[in-house]
């Protein structure tokens, strides 16, 4: 005990003789790692019952352990969350810091390889873009999102777009030359489709404008003149780039517009805003002070079309609010979407809300994918998959009218029953490709069909088997149907003919009464919430 008493009384004299100590231990503590920080802590509070070292960290020291501890647990939530090394990915960037912030490095995330400008730059994207995810957005359509994302820098934003919605559409804008040659290498190195990117700067007016750039912070780099700090001001320099109007660029629905253009998406705003109901649905604007306040056109803006939207900081995205607020605050973000009917939910089927046994397996699926599908979806998946994990037969030929997450379980089922062909039929060729895209290239006994409602008309002789009657022109019968498309009582009057005397027939949706007519075709087995199984009577 003697030398730990010597040690306290050692490390308070050299507190007291030299303060700059203190100083350098925030140094030493914003060097270290996350995790190295919060154990650090942990220790001091744990061990330091007479608080002996707790006096010794300034405001500075705390300021830093609540800002690790935060960090800390973003990093946890979001490994888990994504099922990558997160933790190990973003360490692997601070240690590059610790090198040279100015050199140009190529980091992982998300299993994309993505070269950055600046290192500085991509840890606080990366924090903001993949721990706090401020780019999220709920999306249930079988059309691929279409996203503009106006300030890409060196496409951090557009990596998370294509690992949330691989086959979105993207067209960015970065006006920045030396970001934009990096941000095309990372799109070239990591094959992302359908990703368009202009080296022009989004502005209120088409033209030539100066833009000020920052090799020390490039991501700050801006076309408004601001106040910035001296070790910002370092080698900064002027460069005059094309400024574009965003109203040229939105022919068609987007359904999530991102600005992160350094002070000017009051003058974008100003552009867009008579026709900003009919094209945007969700977004997310980093709004900056600058001279001119904007905010409130942009809140009009939201709030005259009919959108939610809430104001955080990035630190607690927390809710605004007027106390948290300051005049030298630098930005403040800004997230909105269109409002939605309330769904109502029947509480009956909460039990069958979360995936059962293995499907999101079956389905290559995670479980933020299951989240995103509405509630009656997942239950409509469960449902089908206890009906098919209980059936008594093995079906050797399968038919489906209505491809979609039904073929995933069928297939997978498939193989348990050792079946020879699954046809699959859609009248909707977009739909059908991309909700199967998961099952690509298809299997040899997947026969995928994309089938019109009414048939072909020509040539003149050409057999009229359409949507709901191709089936027939295969000349054999099924031991298994699954009907969760159109026509579907013509798909039923089918199926009287290709049913094999020993199938069954399963029939989504089957209390809609104009259903009836067909049902009375056939012998009812089992009735459940969504489903019916008939049989031949």
């Amino acid at each position: 005990m003697g030398e730990i008493e010597e040690a306290k009384e050692q490390v308070e004299k050299a507190y007291r003789e030299d303060k700059r100590i203190s100083g350098g231990l925030s140094l030493l503590l914003k060097s270290s790692s996350v995790f190295e920080v919060v154990n650090l802590f942990s220790l001091a509070c744990k061990e330091d019952k007479n608080r002996y070292f707790l006096e010794l960290y300034n405001d500075e020291c705390f300021s830093v352990f609540a800002d690790r501890c935060i960090l800390a647990y973003e990093l946890k939530k979001a490994e888990k969350r994504y099922g990558y090394q997160i933790i190990e990915q973003f360490n692997a960037i601070e240690d590059m810091l610790k090198k040279d912030s100015s050199e140009s490095n190529i980091i992982e995330v998300l299993g994309f390889k993505v070269k950055v400008l600046n290192i500085y730059d991509a840890l606080v994207q990366f924090r903001e873009i993949f721990l706090q995810e401020n780019y999220y957005f709920y999306y249930n359509s079988s059309i691929p999102p279409f996203i503009i994302d106006g300030g890409s820098n060196c496409g951090l934003s557009i990596a998370y777009f294509k690992y949330l919605y691989p086959n979105s559409t993207i067209i960015a804008f970065e006006p920045n030359p030396i970001a934009y040659e990096i941000c095309k290498e990372n799109i070239e190195r990591n094959k992302w489709k359908d990703v368009t990117i202009y080296p022009y700067a989004l502005y209120n007016k088409k033209g030539i404008k100066k833009m000020n750039i920052f090799p020390k912070m490039p991501m700050g780099s801006s076309l408004i003149d601001r106040k910035y700090n001296k070790t910002l001001m370092e080698n900064y320099y002027k460069n005059y780039v094309k400024t574009v109007k965003l109203s040229d660029y939105i022919g068609r629905h987007v359904d999530f517009l991102k600005l992160d253009i350094e002070g000017a998406e009051n003058f974008v705003f100003n552009d867009i805003k008579d026709n900003f109901a009919k094209y945007f649905s969700n977004g997310f604007i980093e709004y900056h002070y600058e001279n001119e306040n904007g905010l409130s056109l942009i809140l009009d803006v939201l709030e005259s079309n009919g959108f939610d939207y809430n104001i955080y900081n990035n630190l607690s995205k927390k809710s605004f609010k007027r106390r948290d607020t300051s005049l030298n605050s630098w930005s403040i973000n800004i997230v909105f979407r269109k409002k939605k009917e309330v769904e109502v939910i029947d509480t009956r089927f909460y039990h069958f809300e979360k995936p059962i046994r293995n499907v999101l397996d079956i389905l290559c699926m995670n479980q933020r994918e299951w989240n995103s599908l509405s509630f009656y979806v997942r239950v409509h998946i469960n449902e089908l998959y206890s009906i098919l994990n209980d059936l008594d037969i093995y079906p050797e030929n399968i038919l489906e009218w209505g491809s979609g997450y039904s073929t995933y379980l069928l297939y997978y089922f498939s193989k348990k029953w050792k079946s020879k062909s699954i046809v699959t039929i859609d009248d909707n060729c977009e739909y059908q490709k991309n909700i199967l895209q998961k099952l690509y290239p298809y299997p040899s006994l997947l026969n995928v069909k994309c089938l019109s409602q009414i048939g072909e008309i020509w040539p003149w002789d050409y057999e009229e088997y359409n949507y709901s009657t191709y089936p027939r022109s295969l000349k054999k019968k099924f031991d298994l149907i699954f009907i969760d498309g159109r026509r579907r009582n013509e798909c039923m009057l089918t199926s009287y003919y290709c049913l094999s005397s020993k199938g069954i027939l399963i029939l989504h949706d089957s209390w809609r009464k104009r259903y009836k007519v067909g049902m009375k075709m056939f012998k009812k087995i089992k009735k459940l919430d969504e489903y019916v199984i008939l049989k031949k009577g």
